[in-house]
């Protein structure tokens, strides 16, 4: 997927890519290397074009589960919001954590919806241009990062990211 403009992550992102490949780090830096990313600032700004590349170069050499695995890392390590302190406050919050590891990019082309489609339901849906198993890992971490059992179901979607049905 080719995204317009100057759309940048930031650096905890990249990391993030990196130590989630656990065995597989290597590989990844090796990735980033071929799209520019040489050194890693956490506090700097990357191409988003680049980290998307990159993550499907993974999910094509390495396997999809490697993605899901770099978004439950992304969500252990995302950026706290004032006044989130459960997993449903997170996920109706997933739109602002994005957007606050995101810059230069538009909320038609990166978005987050959270749907409270039943007391105990939860329908997320992921208006962007990242892998649908990098979805799934957020929620999965953000489930692991707040200590909740929750059970989630893919969704037929027409977007790339996904939808997904998360019952408490």
């Amino acid at each position: 997927m080719l995204i317009h403009g100057n759309a940048e992550a930031n650096g905890l992102i990249v990391q993030t890519i990196v130590d989630g490949c656990g065995v597989f780090m290597n590989r990844a830096r090796t990735i980033l290397g071929e799209k520019g990313i040489v050194e890693i600032d956490e506090h700097g700004w990357y191409p988003l074009q680049a980290v998307l590349e990159t993550l499907d170069e993974l999910k094509r050499t390495v396997g999809k589960e490697i993605i899901c695995e770099i978004g439950k890392h992304v969500a252990m390590r995302a950026k706290e919001i004032e006044g989130v302190h459960t997993f449903e406050q997170a996920m109706h919050a997933l739109n602002d954590i994005c957007h606050f590891h995101h810059r230069g990019v538009g909320s038609s082309e990166l978005a987050y919806q959270c749907l409270q489609s039943e007391p105990n339901q939860l329908h997320i849906i992921c208006h962007n241009p990242y892998p649908h198993s990098f979805n799934l890992g957020i929620i999965r971490g953000m489930a692991r990062k707040f200590s909740i059992l929750v059970r989630i179901e893919a969704l037929p979607s027409v977007h790339r990211g996904g939808e997904f049905l998360v019952t408490l």
